[in-house]
């Protein structure tokens, strides 16, 4: 019904501004503390000062330890509690760049053998 009586106010020309009803999931006081110093580290990061520990065991391919290293290093960077150390976009984007070369090249390497 109401589709119906919006396609007749369409073809009236005939607009209708309903109420806004912000969604308090997205309000800018819910979100603060999970932007700010409140976050953690993951405990498996600091226990084993590995970002390999923070990936499920059942996805990691012996060859792939070296990559996932990587990225987990990188991830724990990007969190960092400190803000002026977390690296840029533009920093991220070169990291991930040579993370991908890495995997490429080792990959190169597997299948030479």
């Amino acid at each position: 019904m109401r589709a119906l009586d919006a396609s007749k106010r369409q073809a009236a020309g005939v607009s209708v501004h309903l109420p806004h009803r912000p969604s308090s999931s997205r309000s800018p006081a819910r979100l603060a503390p999970a932007t700010t110093a409140e976050r953690q580290q993951p405990p498996a990061y600091e226990t084993a000062k590995s970002g390999k520990a923070m990936f499920d065991e059942g996805i990691m391919a012996e060859e792939d330890i070296a990559v996932l290293e990587e990225i987990g290093r990188l991830a724990m960077e990007c969190v960092s509690l400190e803000i002026d150390g977390r690296p840029t976009m533009k920093e991220v984007a070169e990291r991930l760049k040579m993370i991908r070369r890495m995997k490429e090249s080792s990959a190169m390497g597997a299948a030479r053998c």
